[in-house]
């Protein structure tokens, strides 16, 4: 493409990682999968963080976001929640490395990654949730384009019934949670309705296709394990 710019070349955990300007859009590639651009100021990821904590009673939440991406629903968070403190995994260390060349261009703050409510982790959300024992008052994920488009196969686990259990149990009891979907996902949707007492489902309409999809979960009693 002739007004096609690579920002960014890295060999991820993934596999190749690219942010490359298109079109005067920003764009990021991981294993060969688009995940998302800066065409339409990243809607979909802004309204993540606004659908969750606008179900989130709490003034100064604990979030943890999974997937860092161009760092859209992070900035959101701060800019919805100011007194927030946010923990953002993100599994490949190039998307992270990649914020100081696409802050700009995707019109958020250049330094968001570094702001002091913020912590970046690297590693998979999945293990961070097992690991820690920590509780949040809202967890949004966001790594694939949805089960059933993945950026890698292992990630399927993020959305079994383990998956989803652990999620909820990383929750407070008043927690929110949201998953980010491309489109539809029926088998999701049941496994939620089973692990939570409420389930709604926001849609947010895309130029073209299907519009992208946010669960939205609250109301958890499950175990918090992984089998």
């Amino acid at each position: 493409m002739a007004d096609s710019e690579t920002m960014l070349r890295m060999q991820g955990r993934s596999g190749e990682v690219v942010v490359r300007r298109a079109g005067g859009n920003v764009e990021l590639i991981v294993n060969g999968v688009f995940l998302m651009d800066s065409g339409r100021n990243g809607a979909s990821e802004r309204a993540l963080a606004r659908t969750v904590l606008g179900a989130c009673a709490s003034a100064e939440p604990a979030c943890l976001v999974g997937g860092l991406g161009l760092g859209y629903t992070l900035a959101e968070i701060l800019a919805v929640r100011p007194r927030a403190r946010a923990t953002c995994v993100e599994l490949e260390p190039a998307v992270i490395a990649g914020q100081r060349y696409v802050a700009g261009s995707c019109g958020i703050p250049a330094r968001v990654t570094e702001d002091p409510r913020v912590t970046i982790e690297t590693g998979d959300v999945l293990s961070w949730m097992s690991a820690t024992a920590e509780r949040y008052d809202a967890i949004m994920l966001d790594v694939d384009n949805g089960p059933s488009w993945l950026v890698r196969p292992e990630n399927c686990r993020l959305y079994d019934n383990a998956g989803v259990r652990l999620m909820a149990g990383a929750l407070k009891p008043a927690g929110v949670l949201g998953i980010w979907s491309a489109q539809a996902e029926d088998a999701l949707a049941d496994r939620l309705a089973q692990a939570f007492l409420s389930l709604h489902t926001v849609t947010v309409p895309v130029v073209k296709g299907s519009p992208d999809i946010i669960y939205l979960a609250s109301g958890h009693a499950t175990a918090r394990s992984v089998k």
